[in-house]
């Protein structure tokens, strides 16, 4: 029993202390497993019998440092709207895709960006290195910025109604999946890190990630454009329920 204990001690203790350069992704591992490490959120059972986590109720990230984010430009699959599989390296930007980056470059080349951290897929990849041909700065790659796994949803049509996304974004656990709980926990973590760690920064990443993120910060889900630049600002009101302003450039 105790030999039990102590290994699963190690794992819990292993995912608190990932850093957002190397997330462990325990989404494909047993129901209990993720349980035990999901800091007290507990599992219920909806009318049907699935198995969900309750909402994830999280302390707003601390963080205090304005930053730029932009999600990568447009692929084939966003015009079709296709949910594509989170490790698919294969899913590059199309040509429309290639000349918002361009033109989003334009508009960051003056805001005194110093580094550019990236998510690892290539649509994420091409769109930095489109970006930095004006910018010229370093390009950091972080897995914790990559998009959330679908599981089963992947390469299913967005546009159409679905019975696994409406479960999914209510925190239902779907085989395959990675939670909405691993995912927002993921998204706080690794933002914590990289902006307490960097300054003048440019985050590249996807529209999931950008949609979590604002909720997180300021309790409302928003839709990030491709290509579309946002500058986040700490607003100093403490009265405020917002942490940050957030401004597109055009």
């Amino acid at each position: 029993m105790f030999i039990k204990n102590l290994s699963f001690l190690t794992i819990c203790l292993a995912l608190s202390s990932c850093t957002s350069t190397k997330i462990q992704d325990f989404s494909n591992k047993s129901l209990s497993l993720e349980k035990a490490c999901a800091s007290g959120d507990e599992i219920r059972t909806n009318a049907k019998g699935e198995k969900y986590y309750e909402e994830a109720r999280f302390k707003k990230p601390d963080i205090n440092k304005s930053f730029y984010f932009i999600r990568h430009g447009q692929t084939d699959l966003n015009i079709n709207g296709i949910a594509p599989r989170d490790l698919d390296l294969q899913v590059p930007l199309n040509e429309e895709g290639k000349s918002q980056a361009a033109r989003a470059a334009k508009l960051l080349k003056n805001k005194g960006i110093k580094i550019i951290v990236v998510s690892p897929l290539i649509r994420a990849k091409q769109t930095a290195e489109i970006l930095n041909k004006e910018l010229n700065v370093p390009i950091i790659y972080d897995y914790g910025l990559k998009e959330a796994n679908w599981g089963i949803k992947e390469g299913e049509d967005l546009n159409k109604a679905s019975e696994h996304k409406k479960l999914w974004r209510k925190g239902n656990f779907i085989p395959g999946a990675e939670s909405l709980y691993l995912l927002q926990t993921r998204i706080h973590k690794t933002i914590v890190d990289i902006v307490n760690k960097y300054d003048n920064i440019l985050i590249v990443g996807h529209s999931v990630f950008y949609g979590n993120l604002v909720l997180l910060l300021n309790g409302e889900y928003a839709k990030g454009e491709n290509a579309v630049p946002y500058y986040f600002e700490p607003i100093s009101d403490k009265s405020s329920k917002d942490l940050y302003k957030i401004t597109p450039l055009m």
